[in-house]
């Protein structure tokens, strides 16, 4: 059987943590959905909150529906993330994990890792004390050792127990997912440390033209 293109073409949900352009990952947005309607493909972006407000938002083809969870309830939400039907999910980092895993219940999903989310307490993946080397443990409850005296995060233990414990249900989450992409073989190599199979797809992220705002905490 011939395959043709048009039959390649796909209803493509991009689901991200904020519409607005905080840093790489939006970068890397900003030029993919235009790429992926140049291709043929229909795409939704599907977001759970539309701040910064001091950021401009992601620009999107006029044709691509946006639907954002903070301007129109969560459950409205995913009505129209369902209704929609995609036939795929391309996912890069959702904050709450409880969304997340309704959002994976739509569609096949793909996870698209762009940082250490799940594979480190704080996510810098660095010990700075006594000097400044990146990190190459396997996260577990062994880095609960490491914490303060390589200085891995702030001073609370009472924060370090909650992010050990949302690291935890973030690497967890990452296994629910059908398949997942990185931009490096050492991110590969990470994901794949922690049991999770990962492929490569080499992209360019111009510089942000302001610089990254802070992630907001679980």
């Amino acid at each position: 059987m011939t395959i043709t293109a048009e039959q390649n073409l796909m209803r493509i949900a991009v689901a991200t943590w904020s519409r607005r352009r905080v840093g790489g990952v939006e970068e890397y947005l900003t030029g993919l959905i235009p790429a992926l309607r140049a291709a043929g493909h229909e795409v939704m972006l599907w977001h759970e909150v539309d701040e910064p407000a001091d950021r401009d938002p992601i620009p999107v083809p006029q044709e691509v529906p946006l639907i954002g969870a903070g301007n129109v309830g969560t459950d409205v939400a995913l009505q129209a993330l369902r209704k929609w039907e995609p036939d795929i999910i391309y996912a890069h980092g959702l904050l709450d994990l409880d969304v997340e895993k309704k959002v994976l219940e739509v569609a096949p999903s793909v996870a698209f890792v762009h940082g250490y989310a799940g594979m480190c307490i704080s996510g810098g993946k660095t010990f700075t004390r006594p000097t400044v080397i990146p990190c190459v443990r396997v996260f577990g409850w062994p880095c609960l050792l490491h914490y303060f005296p390589h200085g891995c995060g702030g001073r609370s233990p009472v924060t370090m127990w909650r992010q050990f414990r949302q690291q935890q249900d973030q690497l967890s989450a990452l296994g629910r997912y059908h398949a997942i992409l990185t931009h490096t073989d050492y991110m590969r190599g990470q994901l794949v440390k922690h049991g999770l199979p990962a492929e490569v797809v080499v992209f360019p992220v111009p510089s942000p033209s302001a610089g990254p705002a802070k992630r907001p905490a679980r």
